[in-house]
């Protein structure tokens, strides 16, 4: 079988928030993430060796944006977090994709979680933002670009 090399860029991956694109990411290997808070599949297996798959309903999921401090994306979801705070969930539309697939991923995501620190130093230490839905949407055309960590 020959291996097929894909060229992975960050400069490819797009995150829209509220119909606006999300830039000023920080700098690593963290800027973007995406995980389901529980499994969608589990298994149950008995005594005797036999089991049984079971296909969950919760798509719930958290999304995690680094940036930095000096991006504008902070002032918005800073905005959204304290409308969150206060009891109000202005659900956001936001969108997940790469140039190398299709969309990866889409839901209306609430900002829950604001940096837990803001740092004022000589070199920026970025502003690490949690975002949660309650049904992400996966995209199977993004599955063979995923890089699972």
């Amino acid at each position: 079988m020959t291996a097929t090399a894909v060229a992975l860029s960050f400069r490819d991956v797009s995150v829209i928030y509220r119909g606006i694109k999300i830039d000023g990411f920080y700098d690593g290997e963290d800027q973007v993430g995406i995980a389901l808070n529980n499994p969608l599949i589990t298994e149950i297996v008995g005594a005797d060796g036999k089991g049984v798959w079971n296909l969950g309903a919760d798509l719930s999921a958290k999304l995690t944006l680094k940036l930095l401090s000096s991006s504008s994306a902070n002032d918005l979801l800073g905005a959204d977090w304290l409308l969150a705070a206060a009891g109000e969930f202005p659900g956001a539309v936001v969108s997940i994709s790469s140039a190398n697939s299709t969309a990866i991923g889409t839901g209306v995501f609430a900002v829950t979680q604001p940096p837990n620190d803001f740092k004022f130093a000589s070199k920026d230490t970025g502003r690490t933002w949690v975002l949660s839905t309650l049904s992400l949407n996966f995209f199977p055309g993004a599955w063979g670009k995923i890089v699972a960590s």
